[in-house]
């Protein structure tokens, strides 16, 4: 037996601790395919990670923990890596889990202008001469 988890019977589910059920299967990368988490990932991504060797397995899943003990939930965690299986799935093993980790972050275009002070709001370059390079070239 891998792991035991609580039961709550009148709702008919289970209760998942999901760092330690990742956890196991950083340890063990082969019983992914039965796992609960090969469950609630899409069919691509569940059939990209089978094919993988057991190694290369185990490193996707490594980026999972560590992404979940920063405290993203398991349910955005699947949702990452199903679209990083999506873009990057064609790539190497590396590019995959950099999409994967940086998926997270806000696209340039979506982020805020900051509010300046008023005596920055004008930002100015200081004048430089290039004569003194002038005969380099």
């Amino acid at each position: 037996m891998l792991t035991s988890h609580k039961r709550h019977y009148g709702l008919h589910k289970d209760f998942i601790d999901w760092k330690v059920m990742l956890g196991l299967l950083r340890k063990k990368p082969t019983s992914f395919k039965d796992s609960a988490l090969a469950k609630m990932l899409g069919e691509a991504t569940v059939t990209y990670l089978t094919g993988l060797r057991a190694q290369p397995r185990r490193e996707v899943l490594e980026a999972c923990y560590v992404t979940l003990k920063e405290g993203t939930p398991i349910e955005q965690i699947c949702s990452r890596l199903d679209e990083a299986v999506r873009r990057f799935g064609h790539e190497d093993l590396s590019t995959l889990i950099v999409g994967f980790r940086g998926l997270k972050d806000t696209p340039t275009d979506d982020r805020q202008l900051m509010d300046l002070p008023e005596h920055l709001s004008q930002p100015t370059v200081p004048s430089v001469s290039l004569e003194p390079y002038a005969g380099l070239a």
